[in-house]
């Protein structure tokens, strides 16, 4: 449901003609990141990041006019939690810094960030 949802929001939003593509992108950005949650739930780890990066990606490329895109939950934020779960704390760092950088103060990020932040190889400042 959630995919012909998605489909159909983005049709609407290409039939506007609006020359932002957040909201055409926004679905399927929300769709991959739901499917890479449900992979990792059933132990494909390597599919479930296959699936953030790809969010991420597509996040990366929606324009920035009057702050970050609106996605319900940052690409950068989601993929740090998923790097952290598995170990990747390094990893997950780099992506709570990119993710601060793209939407300060949001708390979800500060406490990725600050959980990593000890041991971190790759300190940057906000």
């Amino acid at each position: 449901e959630l995919e012909a949802v998605g489909h159909e929001v983005a049709d609407i939003e290409t039939k506007r003609g609006d020359s932002d593509p957040s909201y055409r992108v926004r679905p399927e950005i929300f769709l991959l990141e739901a499917r890479a949650l449900l992979a990792e739930q059933e132990n494909d780890s390597a599919g479930a990041e296959r699936l953030l990066r790809q969010a991420v990606g597509l996040e990366e490329k929606l324009p920035i006019a009057f702050g970050p895109p609106m996605i319900d939950k940052p690409t950068h934020e989601l993929l740090g939690e998923f790097l952290l779960r598995h170990g990747r704390k390094d990893e997950a760092h780099a992506e709570f810094e990119k993710a601060l950088a793209r939407t300060p103060g949001r708390r979800p990020a500060e406490r990725g960030f600050e959980a990593t932040s000890a041991g971190a190889t790759s300190r940057g400042s906000r």
